[in-house]
């Protein structure tokens, strides 16, 4: 999947969806239809003709040949048409909000297939059981092959597999055979396990897709955050850079009423209070100073000059401290 946005795939979707849809539920069937025309496309093509081919084969001389040559056009017909949906797919990559028109196109699809290879069900007999045994085994083979391409939409697999097999299945208990008996009661627990299994399957692919989605949620949760307080921080730089007059005024008030009370002092006790006092008012403007050079500095507005400095007046300040 390309990463986007997934507020934009939210937002573009609430436009179609029902009200009931949650963000998750509309990003889950999303991504379910771009799983399911993610194909190998030329490999299915192949396998299917040369399987409907074989299989036609097989039907000669038992069949009368044009129902074999009308169901060869039908579901080498459908073969084509489901290529076809997923080059068209992938060709016209359409919006997002046309996924869900896309997925029943390809439901529609899966459930012809699987009905076209249900029909040869209803021109068996049970005088050529080797016919029987092949085609029960192309067929199982089939639903089996589609667990990994239809397992992400569940019911375009139970379409498939219930309609290439309940034929099948209901002919093998009709014909009364013990042994015809034995494989249809077989062939419904193959179909069984692999329901059960292309069922597992869907169900991790849900969790595996909707913990994608949670992921991308708090990606974009925490770059909104992030940029939130990029911004406040912005916001807080500049304001300090902008009022640090008004902060220093204050400050440098009080060192003037300082160095009037100094000039007032008789007192020596008095005199050793005041130069600590005075000692402490520097320290406290210098400490200012440094923090809205700091601001101005992160705000881009001052340039650093650098300079030498004398270490025994700053080591005596910071002792003092």
């Amino acid at each position: 999947m390309r990463c986007t946005d997934v507020s934009t795939t939210v937002t573009l979707y609430m436009a179609t969806a029902s009200n009931s849809a949650t963000p998750s539920e509309i990003y889950l069937e999303t991504e379910s239809v771009k799983l399911l025309y993610q194909h190998a496309w030329l490999m299915s093509l192949v396998v299917g003709i040369a399987a409907t081919s074989l299989t036609g084969y097989m039907f000669l001389g038992h069949v009368e040949t044009h129902l074999i040559v009308s169901w060869l056009l039908l579901i080498n017909g459908i073969i084509v048409t489901r290529i076809g949906l997923i080059l068209a797919f992938t060709r016209a990559k359409p919006p997002e909000t046309q996924y869900r028109r896309w997925g029943r196109y390809y439901l529609a699809a899966a459930w012809l297939n699987g009905l076209a290879w249900g029909l040869p069900a209803f021109v068996l007999n049970d005088q050529n059981l080797t016919l029987v045994f092949f085609y029960t085994l192309v067929v199982g083979g089939f639903v089996a092959g589609a667990i990994p391409g239809l397992s992400f939409n569940i019911r375009a697999f139970y379409g498939f597999a219930f309609f290439s097999t309940i034929p099948l299945i209901i002919r093998l208990f009709l014909w009364r055979e013990h042994f015809l008996e034995i494989l249809g009661v077989l062939s419904l627990l193959f179909v069984m396990i692999n329901t059960a299994s292309a069922k597992i399957s869907n169900r991790r692919i849900r969790q595996q897709i909707t913990l994608e989605y949670e992921n991308r949620r708090l990606v974009e949760n925490l770059k909104t955050e992030k940029e939130r307080a990029e911004r406040a921080n912005e916001i807080k730089t500049r304001f300090l850079a902008a009022a640090s007059h008004d902060l220093r005024q204050p400050l440098h008030a009080m060192g003037l009423f300082v160095d009037a009370l100094d000039a007032r002092i008789k007192f020596p006790e008095v005199r050793k209070i005041m130069d600590n006092l005075k000692l402490s008012t520097d320290s406290l403007e210098s400490l200012l100073n440094s923090m809205l050079d700091i601001s101005k500095l992160d705000a881009g507005t001052l340039k650093p000059e650098i300079s030498d400095i004398a270490l025994l007046p700053l080591l005596d300040r910071l002792s003092l401290e």
